[in-house]
């Protein structure tokens, strides 16, 4: 039985991506408590995917500068390209 699923070539690389941040929970030896410090900043994340699909998380931070430099390094170590996927101008 054929497939009409397509296969699309596997990404591997470095990815970078941002998300907002909503809540935010502190958890310190008194037990938990909400924080709005952070509430409404956004934060950017440099992963590194190998092949197979596992990825872990690099850099976080604020600065969309920062974390391209931080993507450059990671792809100078770990090789692939770079797949930005936060939408800002570069």
């Amino acid at each position: 039985m054929s497939s009409n699923v397509i296969q699309f070539p596997e990404f591997v690389g470095v990815e970078i991506f941002c998300a907002v941040v909503t809540s935010a929970t502190i958890i310190g030896a008194d037990g938990a408590r909400p924080s709005l410090r952070d509430v409404g900043k956004r934060i950017y994340y440099v992963d590194v995917i190998e092949a197979g699909g596992g990825r872990i998380c690099m850099w976080s931070g604020p600065d969309i500068i920062q974390a391209r430099q931080e993507a450059e390094e990671c792809r100078g170590e770990f090789g692939g390209r770079i797949r930005d996927l936060t939408g800002d101008a570069a």
